[in-house]
C-alpha cells in the first residue's frame, strides 16, 4: 500500500519556484531519505505532505486521503491523528522537563 504519494506538487514564494511538478510514491513501510542542497525545497515538501502549508498546484495523498483538498480545520484533525512532526527548531522550554514540555501540546 502506498502511504505517500505526491503527484505534481508545485509551490512559489514570491517569484521564486521551490518545487516544481514534484512528485514522488513512498510505500508503507518504507524508510526513506529525503536529500538534497539547502534551498531545493526539502522542508517546504514535507510541510505540504504534512499539511502545514497549501501547494499551489498538484496533490499529497497520505494513506489514501487527499490533504490538498481538505479544509484547514480538517487537515488539522487528520494531522492530529496520523501525522507525526519533528520541526529541527524544536523550540522545547529549557525550565520545564520533557515531559512537561511534551503536555503543554495536550
Amino acid at each position: 500500500m502506498t502511504a505517500l504519494k505526491a503527484c505534481e506538487v508545485t509551490r512559489k514564494f514570491g517569484a521564486q519556484e521551490v518545487l516544481k511538478g514534484f512528485s514522488l510514491a513512498l510505500e508503507e513501510g518504507a524508510f526513506e531519505a529525503i536529500m538534497g542542497p539547502s534551498g531545493s525545497g526539502k522542508s517546504t515538501f514535507l510541510h505540504i505532505a504534512a499539511g502545514l502549508v497549501a501547494a499551489d498546484s498538484g496533490s499529497v495523498e497520505i494513506g489514501g486521503k487527499d490533504v490538498t483538498k481538505m479544509s484547514d480545520k480538517a487537515v488539522t484533525i487528520f494531522r492530529r491523528r496520523n501525522i507525526g512532526v519533528v520541526f529541527q527548531a524544536f523550540n522545547l522550554l529549557n525550565e520545564k522537563t520533557i515531559r512537561e514540555n511534551i503536555l503543554l501540546a495536550a
